[in-house]
């Protein structure tokens, strides 16, 4: 049994879900320090909205998918 939640090879196949977020993260910290809409509220706080709801359904589809690929893993029939 792992001390951690993820097997490391079960995070190798989920490394495809990371990159994106880690674009996210990136667009979220620039229009928090650059304000492209010159001091629009509601401008901003729309782009940063559909920056974080990506981002968090994203997080838990990753989770979710890293989650049964370990329980499909531990499951299935060994291979000799």
């Amino acid at each position: 049994m792992s001390k951690y939640a993820l097997e490391w090879q079960t995070i190798l196949d989920i490394t495809v879900n990371i990159i994106p977020l880690v674009i996210l993260v990136f667009f979220f910290v620039l229009f928090a320090v650059y304000d492209p809409y010159l001091g629009n509220p509601f401008m901003l706080g729309i782009s940063l909205f559909l920056l974080v709801v990506p981002f968090v359904l994203l997080a838990f589809v990753t989770y979710a998918a890293g989650r049964t690929l370990e329980r499909d893993e531990k499951s299935a029939p060994s291979q000799p």
